[in-house]
């Protein structure tokens, strides 16, 4: 977590205070919710599980972080 909130920090076209991410497949929101919460600008958490994002929503609200939006991908594999 540390090396990713580093890279954001160095190589971010603006302050890491003035940036915001988009997590593709973002699970529970672990990453962002400590990136959020080190001062991230905000945050677009899209997952393709309603539950995965359901979790992710109730971790957010839990620590106080508003924000940040989610979004249930609808993008299916053609694999």
């Amino acid at each position: 977590m540390e090396a990713f909130e580093g890279l954001l920090r160095t190589y971010s076209p603006d302050t890491y205070e003035n940036t915001s991410i988009l997590e593709l497949g973002c699970g529970t929101g672990t990453y962002p919710k400590a990136l959020l919460q080190a001062g991230l600008k905000s945050g677009m958490l899209v997952d393709g599980s309603k539950e995965m994002l359901r979790i992710c929503e109730e971790k957010m609200k839990a620590a106080n972080i508003t924000n940040v939006e989610t979004q249930v991908s609808l993008l299916k594999s053609r694999l």
